[in-house]
């Protein structure tokens, strides 16, 4: 079910299910903290009264300014520690979600005329990456059609080019070999002339 949903609505999930680890882990430890500052607070202030046979000599209990800036302190560095570490998870995250649009990235990279036929693997995933990767190898097989049409005309063009040169040259070699020429033999030769000509005209 994962699979299938868009990669654009499984990087907000990812984010908000992290975000709510966050959030919860920091409203954990400021409760926490809270409670700590509430318990020192009630513990500074209702000291039981002693004779003064018992008094010992005890160290001053902190002041509520004292308690209150260890509570911001506190509170201050598991809000960075937490901000950190959700980032971090967020990164690593959207590392795996994009790893199949960096491989994608690296075999297009590596396409080449000799390689145009080769079909890059489909991700795991039905995704955006998934339906730009069944383009781009729609798009190479197009491609590499279009290159063996090309190639084939090229070769058909050069063998039908060919034949007329040909036929033109042995023609001319055979009429300069001979000593006399009458005007029968110089018509013939223009004839098969013309006709050459206008065949490669009509493969032109």
């Amino acid at each position: 079910m994962f699979n299938k949903l868009s990669l654009r609505i499984r990087l907000s999930l990812g984010v908000m299910f992290i975000l709510l680890i966050c959030t919860l882990f920091l409203t954990l430890a400021l409760n926490r903290s809270a409670i700590n500052m509430t318990n020192t607070i009630e513990a500074g202030v209702s000291v039981p009264a002693m004779s003064l046979e018992e008094a010992q000599p005890i160290e001053a209990a902190p002041t509520v300014n004292q308690i209150q800036q260890s509570y911001q302190l506190r509170s201050f560095l598991l809000l960075s520690l937490i901000i950190i570490l959700g980032g971090l998870a967020t990164y690593l995250l959207i590392k795996k979600l994009l790893s199949p649009l960096e491989t994608l990235e690296k075999a297009m990279d590596k396409r080449t005329v000799s390689n145009l036929a080769e079909n890059i693997p489909l991700p795991k995933h039905d995704d955006e990456i998934a339906s730009l990767t069944t383009s781009f190898n729609d798009m190479t097989n197009k491609l590499n059609d279009s290159f063996i049409i090309q190639q084939n005309f090229s070769a058909h063009a050069a063998h039908e080019l060919r034949t007329p040169l040909a036929v033109l040259k042995t023609k001319l070699d055979v009429f300069h070999k001979k000593e006399h020429r009458e005007l029968v033999e110089y018509n013939q030769l223009l004839d098969n002339f013309d006709k050459q000509i206008q065949r490669l005209s009509e493969i032109v």
